[in-house]
């Protein structure tokens, strides 16, 4: 288990379990780079997002659809959030590979140990007998100071979350 620094706390609902069958065969390659989406708050201000009888009321043709500028500028990520998160990744030495204010996302690039260090998780290797992956058990941590801010981070485990059926028949 990693240690967790002082002013971090978990980012609730990250918690992993390994995969059904799979078991840990030894920590995540330190030096592996891997990119993790991280995903903000909508802006503190934002109108609530429309709901279903907004869709329903307009026939289809007469619905108006905001741009993504306007998507960003009224539902967006506020700026101050996505700012902070580029901070916390900075001082990580994680690199901020694109930030996207419509989609309220930062994505961040970093070897396994600068992600161990950075979100407080313990990166090993799991294998199954489906599988070899990349994973962690526990929770995700942040600074105090992000933990309203961020929603979620993925892509620091990288296990399959499809599964294909097998046996399925395409119809024609």
């Amino acid at each position: 288990m990693a240690e967790i620094p002082a002013g971090y706390r978990r980012l609730e609902g990250s918690e992993r379990r390994p995969a059904a069958g799979a078991h840990r065969v030894g920590p995540a390659d330190h030096n592996e780079t891997l990119s993790v989406s991280v995903y903000v708050r909508p802006r503190p201000d934002a109108p609530p997002l429309p709901d279903l009888e907004h869709w329903m009321t307009p026939q289809p043709g007469r619905r108006q659809f905001l741009s993504q500028e306007e998507l960003a500028s009224r539902h967006g990520a506020a700026q101050a959030d996505l700012d902070k998160v580029a901070a916390f990744a900075r001082a990580n030495g994680l690199k901020v590979v694109e930030t996207n204010a419509a989609r309220r996302l930062v994505v961040l690039s970093g070897t396994v140990a600068q992600m161990n260090k950075a979100f407080a998780v313990d990166l090993g290797r799991y294998e199954s007998p489906e599988e070899t992956y990349r994973g962690r058990e526990g929770h995700i941590h942040l600074p105090n100071d992000l933990a309203g801010i961020v929603e979620g981070a993925f892509g620091l485990d990288n296990r399959r979350v499809a599964r294909p059926h097998a046996g399925r028949q395409a119809s024609t």
